[in-house]
């Protein structure tokens, strides 16, 4: 957790005194000298109003996202090729490796992505064998691809997803005999999911393509090397969720998909969204939960996939290793908060006041003369979520240089 706030005199507003207020330890001081079952029907009576008056979440964009890898060269050069993108310059930062590119989508008004690939040898890492999880990782999502292969891994679950655009070239793609999940999606009408593995890291991504964006040729060499059945268990949904162009959601593997739900919304006033997966968990059934911001058309969606807990991976297990909180509460920057979601809000303050109202880890640390981030992570599932703005005053940061932080600028 970060030093101790400095004395500042604050106006905050109604909703954000009402939400903290609203938290565990708020609720038992406003239950004192009350009926336990008369309190609980006032809470979610004063709850459901807070929420029903939403506010803008101070959310202003996305910016990208930053990602651990074993081959940051190799990870940037994937989009590159293969998802046309440019490449951006870094400062040296020896003896860490770094690689930055941007993904441009054209029309539609759909923002850029950034992505930045980091190797650093000098992060906390406790325990966690970083190595030996890369590795793994890669392998059981490598070991899907192809008719006749095991479905799904969970860690596929680690995705972006791009809607209304041609992320991967095809052409390329099939040339290069680059390995690719293939499956109808039951969710878009003539379209198929396309989801391929970014190298050296711990994530993969997630397009459509189909007889708009391929020609049959296409789709029947894509049909004949790498279609297999869907993977989405108990699945029931519609028409696509997305009306946002580009990027328009990030994707989860969550060991506890309702805490990380609730630490959006109770942090960063995402709002909860139905999903097309059961919940709670059903046996044999992928579960999972959705946010938005609804201010930038925005999702974020955590998923339990118990059912591909297979050759003794369990998604506990693992995010609880590779896990940074403990780490961070002592002021350490761990490995795998490298994979982090980047959002550009209009000052820090308020984020920082939640943090501290529940009693959660964080890092705040200066960038630049007119940049800070706030550093966080979803408790019980290792998701770690990076605010960036021009503006904090309820705290003072981290004034030491982490030149892995310094991509250049992102609150411009």
């Amino acid at each position: 957790m970060g030093p101790a706030p400095r004395t500042v005199a604050l106006a905050l507003p109604l909703t954000l005194v009402l939400t903290l207020a609203l938290s565990s330890s708020g609720e038992q001081l406003a239950c004192e000298g009350v009926g336990q079952g008369e309190c609980q029907v006032e809470f979610l009576q004063v709850a459901s109003t807070v929420r029903s008056r939403r506010v803008p979440s101070g959310v202003q964009r996305t910016w990208g996202r930053s990602f651990l890898s074993a081959d940051p060269a190799a990870s940037a050069d994937y989009f590159i090729r293969y998802a046309g993108a440019t490449r951006m310059s870094l400062p040296d930062c020896s003896p860490a490796e770094r690689a930055a590119v941007k993904l441009n989508f054209a029309g539609g008004g759909a923002l850029p992505q950034m992505l930045i690939f980091v190797k650093d040898p000098l992060a906390y890492v406790g325990t966690w064998n970083v190595t030996e999880t890369m590795l793994e990782a890669a392998a059981l999502i490598q070991s899907t691809f192809g008719p006749g292969t095991p479905l799904w891994t969970p860690w596929w679950d680690n995705h972006d997803a791009y809607a209304g655009i041609d992320l991967i070239n095809l052409t390329a793609a099939l040339e290069d005999k680059v390995p690719m999940l293939v499956y109808v999606d039951s969710s878009v009408k003539g379209a198929n999911l396309l989801r391929t593995y970014i190298p050296g890291t711990l994530f993969t991504t997630d397009s459509w393509f189909g007889a708009s964006t391929a020609s049959l040729a296409t789709m029947q060499e894509l049909d004949q090397l790498w279609l297999e059945d869907c993977p989405e268990k108990c699945r029931e949904g519609g028409d696509l969720p997305f009306s946002r162009l580009g990027w328009s959601k990030s994707t989860y593997m969550a060991a506890a998909p309702q805490t990380a739900a609730n630490f959006m919304v109770d942090i960063l006033d995402a709002e909860q969204m139905d999903s097309d997966f059961p919940w709670p968990p059903q046996e044999g059934c992928t579960a999972a939960l959705w946010v938005e911001f609804p201010d930038i058309d925005f999702q974020v969606h955590f998923v339990f996939s118990q059912e591909y807990q297979t050759d003794g991976f369990s998604i506990e297990e693992q995010l609880e290793e590779m896990d940074g909180s403990e780490a961070l509460k002592s002021g350490l920057f761990h490995a795998s908060m490298y994979n982090s979601l980047v959002l550009v809000v209009d000052s820090l303050d308020k984020y920082v006041l939640r943090l501290q109202a529940k009693s959660l880890p964080y890092m705040l640390v200066q960038i630049s003369s007119a940049e800070y981030a706030l550093f966080m992570i979803i408790p019980k599932n290792a998701i770690t979520v990076q605010l960036r703005s021009a503006h904090v005053s309820v705290e003072a940061p981290i004034s030491a240089t982490m030149c892995t932080l310094d991509y250049g600028g992102v609150t411009k």
